[in-house]
């Protein structure tokens, strides 16, 4: 294709037709530019794909997250329900005199009313987006501010967790003493 180019321009040159070989140079030049702006728009047209592909990808990688935390949540909801009742029950037991006096099944309501439980939220993808610029890749403003809003509440409920996880270990220390008098197991109430 070169050769062939070369071969025109040469004959224009020796015949002496700069009009014309001025204009096939232009012409030749257009010709160029436009190619470049073709090429140009495929490799946009490429990267777009790309950047759908990679949202694509995150928007499902989200979704696994927010599953696997609603399964999470729901678990705690159901073990904290579990203290709930079983803390009802031992408050029940403490205004009973016989169970009061009876060690064992005292023991036992203490045993079931303690505990606790933790949500720990699954931000892998998120913590991927955000520490390698691609949170840019959701294209949709409003699903961006939504994950945005949904991460900045589980981190509120981190927070709230934590806060309410020092009472508890709190109150635990406090309870120690008058829970070693019970007939417990030895080193069964240990705090550290």
């Amino acid at each position: 294709m070169i050769k062939f180019f070369r071969k025109i321009r040469q004959k224009l040159l020796q015949e002496n037709r700069f009009s014309k070989y001025l204009l096939y140079a232009i012409g030749e030049i257009v010709l160029v530019v436009i190619g470049i702006l073709i090429a140009l728009q495929i490799n946009n047209w490429n990267e777009n794909e790309k950047i759908k592909a990679e949202e694509k990808i995150l928007i499902t990688g989200l979704i696994q997250n927010i599953e696997s935390d609603i399964r999470s949540l729901t678990a705690v909801t159901k073990s904290d329900s579990t203290l709930i009742d079983a803390n009802r029950i031992l408050l029940s037991a403490f205004k009973n005199d016989s169970i009061r006096r009876n060690k064992p099944l005292l023991k036992q309501r203490i045993l079931e009313a303690s505990g606790t439980s933790s949500f720990i939220p699954s931000q892998i993808t998120f913590n991927q987006m955000q520490f390698s610029g691609k949170l840019t890749y959701i294209l949709n403003d409003s699903i961006k501010n939504k994950i945005q809003a949904y991460y900045d509440n589980v981190s509120n409920v981190l927070d709230y967790q934590e806060s309410n996880l020092k009472l508890i270990y709190g109150t635990a220390i406090e309870l120690a003493p008058f829970l070693c008098k019970l007939p417990l197991k030895p080193n069964c109430l240990k705090v550290e």
